[in-house]
């Protein structure tokens, strides 16, 4: 099974919490199974076997999107600012 998943937070530098897939539940997973380099708001791909172990890979792709999300977000939210001010 393959899953698509955020990286939200890291806890006490041994948890990683997963936001995964669209309804955003919660995994903690430990932080020596993430991708080396992987850091808050990356976005991962999740894949499970039938045994249940599972392999964690970076999206480059979706985390590149999910910045250019927020970015275009922000200069909308800062234009705003100016209009009313």
């Amino acid at each position: 099974m393959t899953e698509q998943a955020v990286l939200d937070r890291i806890e006490d530098q041994q948890h990683a919490v997963l936001l995964v897939g669209a309804t955003e539940e919660e995994r903690v997973v430990p932080v020596g199974q993430l991708p080396p380099g992987c850091r808050p708001g990356d976005w991962l791909v999740i894949e499970t076997d039938d045994r249940g172990r599972f392999a964690i890979q970076i999206d480059p792709q979706a985390t590149e999107q999910a910045a250019n999300r927020i970015r275009d977000k922000m200069k909308r939210l800062k234009g705003r600012g100016r209009k009313l001010g």
